[in-house]
């Protein structure tokens, strides 16, 4: 099966009697460096660099157990900042579905448990889309103020912390569908 086909799948599951699929997807799949990633690649690279510093310093110097433990637990989440997000970001992404039907916009996600986030769209106050060349993109169905305290979210998980379709094929198509499925027509 394709990974539209796994979607059409997933989604179908959670369809009501009545209820149609307009559109399912995937995000894009394996590892993905995103705009983000320009602060924390280079914070994450000498975060790593000063923890492995201190570990060898402390193993040379022959340092008792706690500042080796410590160190040791500053370099793990060091490598976490450096390697571990992105894995966990492309882990998540594999495990979540998108779709569209003439009720409801979905998301299911199933990276830990099995989550069905639902959205009606002639309530939502706010949706967006952002796009990159070749047509990706994310579209977004909620908005947030750079000093809310979800946005730690991205640093530990990598993934956004509003509800979206995250680097979908056709972002532009996907949002279209949503406007027009649901803009009152004049």
């Amino acid at each position: 099966m394709n990974g539209e086909s796994i979607a059409q799948s997933e989604i179908g599951r959670i369809l009501g009697p009545g209820e149609n699929m307009l559109w399912a997807g995937r995000p894009r799949q394996g590892l993905a460096l995103q705009a983000r990633d320009a602060f924390m690649f280079p914070f994450s690279l000498v975060f790593c660099g000063l923890a492995v510093f201190f570990v060898i310093s402390d193993v040379a110097e022959g340092a008792s157990p706690f500042p080796l433990l410590w160190g040791g637990v500053f370099l793990m989440v060091s490598l976490y900042f450096l390697l571990g997000r992105l894995i966990v970001d492309a882990q998540r992404r594999a495990r979540t579905f998108y779709g569209v039907s003439n009720r409801r916009i979905i998301i299911i996600s199933r990276l830990f448990g099995y989550k069905v986030q639902t959205f009606n769209p002639r309530t939502l106050e706010h949706l967006s889309i952002t796009e990159r060349s070749g047509g990706d993109g994310t579209i977004s169905f909620a908005a947030i103020s750079f000093f809310d305290p979800r946005w730690s979210t991205v640093l530990w998980i990598g993934a956004s912390p509003l509800p979206a379709f995250e680097m979908i094929e056709y972002a532009r198509s996907v949002y279209e569908l949503i406007e027009r499925t649901w803009t009152p027509q004049d």
